[in-house]
C-alpha cells in the first residue's frame, strides 16, 4: 500500500465532490468520502500507524529544509544552532499535530475508538519528553466524540 497516496486521497476526500444532478439526478452534493469510507484499508491500524509516521517525518524533513525557525523568545534561529531541548519541543509539536489531524480523520471513518486511544498512546510512548497534557487533550477529544 502506497500510504502517502492512501493519506493524500483521504485528506481530500471531505473536499471533493459530484452533484449527481449534473446527470438527472438529485440535487445534492456526494462527497468522495461517502464512496471510499468502506474501503477496509482505513480499518487497519497498521496503515494508520504508517501514515502517523509519514506525516511527522515529512514535517520534520520540511521543518529542518527550512533555514531558520524562531525558538521559544521569538529569535530565528537556525535548525542546526537550536538547542536539544529545542528540537525535542519542536519535534514534540510536530507529532501533536499530526496525531491531531489524523486523530481526527480515523474518527470520521468510524474507526473504533479504542483502537485510536491505543495507537495515540504507542506514538505519543515512543517520544522523547512527549507532553502529558497533549496526549491527555487527544484522548479526551476521542472519548468526547460523537
Amino acid at each position: 500500500v502506497d500510504t502517502y497516496v492512501a493519506v493524500t486521497c483521504l485528506l481530500l476526500s471531505s473536499t471533493f465532490y459530484y452533484n449527481p444532478a449534473s446527470i438527472g439526478g438529485v440535487n445534492q452534493k456526494k462527497y468522495l468520502f461517502e464512496l471510499i469510507a468502506n474501503h477496509p484499508i482505513w480499518q487497519d491500524h497498521t496503515f494508520w500507524e504508517r501514515a502517523i509516521q509519514q506525516q511527522i517525518e515529512k514535517e520534520m524533513n520540511k521543518h529542518q529544509e527550512m533555514s531558520t525557525f524562531e525558538n521559544e523568545i521569538g529569535k530565528a534561529e537556525t535548525w542546526e544552532a537550536a538547542s536539544a531541548e529545542e528540537r525535542v519541543q519542536r519535534l514534540n509539536e510536530i507529532t501533536f499535530a499530526a496525531l491531531s489531524s489524523l486523530q481526527q480523520e480515523m474518527l470520521t471513518y468510524n474507526l473504533d475508538k479504542s483502537m485510536i486511544k491505543s495507537l495515540v498512546k504507542r506514538i505519543c510512548s515512543t517520544m522523547t519528553s512527549f507532553p502529558e497534557d497533549f496526549q491527555k487533550s487527544m484522548i479526551k477529544k476521542i472519548d468526547e466524540y460523537v
